[in-house]
């Protein structure tokens, strides 16, 4: 038995070796969204395993939009899509989130919850957005947000009120046909 963990250890090793080999070539795994292209920033497994996404020039500091993914292989069936959709939004909640909106929806691959969360930073004038899918691909559940953060000295809740109600809507659809990348095949080795 420990003959085969090794060679298992092994064989995801090289596979983490030729994905980051890959990425070398290529570039980092990509996600495109609302005409725009988020490269692989960061992946972490702190919690859940979560890829960070980011815009050309922008990091985890100065980040305006992001692309998030959390995989959750423990969420496979309809109800635990359901139960995860619920621990998402308490989780915002105790973190200091307000949602604005709850959804079910349908996509190609069945039922998913649809969240808006914000996060209201006063002292920074700034509000975090965060327009959020929970659904399942293949096999497992997931967790897809996009971020955005809307900055104002003047008056950045009436900035958040009108990117809401111009932009709400768009954000749903483009995150109802959003093709995200295999999360299976993205590395998995800390950024």
């Amino acid at each position: 038995m420990l003959k085969r963990r090794r060679g298992l250890l092994a064989l995801f090793c090289t596979a983490a070796v030729i994905a980051v080999g890959a990425w070398a070539k290529s570039g980092p795994p990509a996600v495109h969204f609302m005409g725009k292209t988020y490269r692989l920033a960061s992946f972490h497994a702190k919690d859940q395993a979560t890829w960070q996404f980011y815009l050309e020039g922008e990091t985890a500091d100065n980040w305006t939009t992001m692309f998030t993914i959390v995989d959750r292989p423990e969420a496979q069936s309809g109800k635990e899509i359901d139960k995860l959709a619920d621990d998402v939004k308490a989780d915002y909640a105790a973190h200091g989130g307000k949602v604005f909106v709850t959804q079910k929806n349908q996509d190609v691959n069945g039922d998913y919850t649809y969240v808006v969360v914000g996060y209201d930073s006063p002292a920074k004038q700034t509000y975090e957005l965060q327009f959020v899918k929970i659904g399942k691909k293949f096999r497992n559940g997931y967790v897809a947000s996009y971020g955005v953060r809307i900055t104002d000295p003047k008056d950045y809740a009436a900035k958040t009120k009108a990117f809401l109600h111009g932009q709400s809507i768009e954000i749903a659809k483009a995150l109802a046909e959003v093709s995200l990348p295999d999360i299976g095949k993205l590395p998995r080795t800390e950024q």
